[in-house]
């Protein structure tokens, strides 16, 4: 039987990685389907849940996670995403996820 561990490094060896440009042009594209003027994002996504659940509360939502493609530990893509929250483009919002210390939580703030 697979873990779940496992079974998303086998996705991120089959999933070509997707980049900064990748990660503006689905912002915008997503932003301009929507008519909304912020995305929620929610960042090492891993099932998505918390990305669903803001789209069915009505908010414009991506979730990334290496498991799609999205190395969220890429210089360039970190700068990317960076730049979107301070161009006011990203809801504020906070995110949850696992190190090998225990859980993390990241508190983004776009005021």
């Amino acid at each position: 039987m697979k873990t779940r561990k496992g079974e998303k490094q086998k996705a991120h060896g089959s999933v070509p990685k997707k980049g900064a440009a990748e990660y503006r042009q689905l912002v915008n594209e997503t932003l301009q389907q929507t008519g909304q003027s912020k995305v929620f994002l929610d960042l090492f996504s891993g099932s998505g849940i918390v990305g669903q659940k803001a789209r069915s509360l009505g908010m414009a939502a991506l979730s990334l996670d290496i498991a799609e493609g999205w190395d969220l530990t890429e210089d360039s893509l970190v700068k990317e995403i960076e730049a979107t929250i301070f161009e006011g483009l990203v809801f504020p919002g906070w995110n949850r996820f696992r190190s090998d210390f225990g859980p993390v939580f990241i508190c983004v703030c776009t005021q």
